[in-house]
């Protein structure tokens, strides 16, 4: 507590020691009362705390985490629409600390875990592939900076309606086996 709130505190109580009301009878006089309070023998300190709690983990609804040198990789969805497969995941960087990813897009697919079968990301027309945050040619997930969180969204051709689940290779970051597949 600074020093001109403890004296508008001292203030404000020395102004309460000495209160004087008005009041009206049926007459019409006015009779003054004053009301004295006694002041105390020992000044009154008021003391104002800020209780901060901890700071409480974003919740995900993580479908699969890993630790990572960047902090945590969290797979927040794999879901399936028409021909397209979308995945999302979530870097959580609570220390916010400088991260670096830097890896070619060849180095991001999924394996279907039903059929064995190998599967890339989808370029779109002009040849860049369908990933966010990527590099200005479309060639490479890229991200420089410190968020407290990056988001991340891939997208693939659908596997067989008859697979149910994927593992995901994310470059650098090693494989997510086992994902469910949701589909709408």
């Amino acid at each position: 507590m600074n020093s001109n709130t403890k004296i508008l505190l001292g203030l404000g109580l020395l102004a309460c020691t000495a209160c004087t009301t008005t009041t009206k009878t049926d007459q019409d006089t006015d009779k003054d009362t004053t009301i004295v309070v006694n002041q105390p023998a020992s000044p009154v300190i008021v003391e104002e705390r800020v209780v901060e709690e901890p700071a409480q983990p974003a919740t995900t609804n993580a479908i699969s985490s890993k630790q990572v040198s960047d902090g945590t990789i969290n797979v927040t969805k794999v879901n399936v629409l028409g021909s397209i497969m979308t995945v999302e995941l979530m870097l959580d960087n609570p220390e916010k600390n400088a991260i670096n990813i830097n890896f070619p897009a060849d180095n991001i697919y999924y394996i279907d875990d039903a059929t064995a079968k190998k599967n890339s990301l989808l370029k779109d027309d002009a040849g860049k592939v369908m990933l966010t945050p990527t590099n200005s040619e479309g060639k490479k997930m890229r991200y420089l900076g410190s968020d407290k969180m990056v988001l991340m969204s891939l997208k693939f051709a659908a596997p067989p309606a008859e697979s149910k689940t994927i593992s995901l290779t994310l470059g650098d970051y090693g494989t997510f086996d086992g994902l469910p597949i949701t589909r709408q």
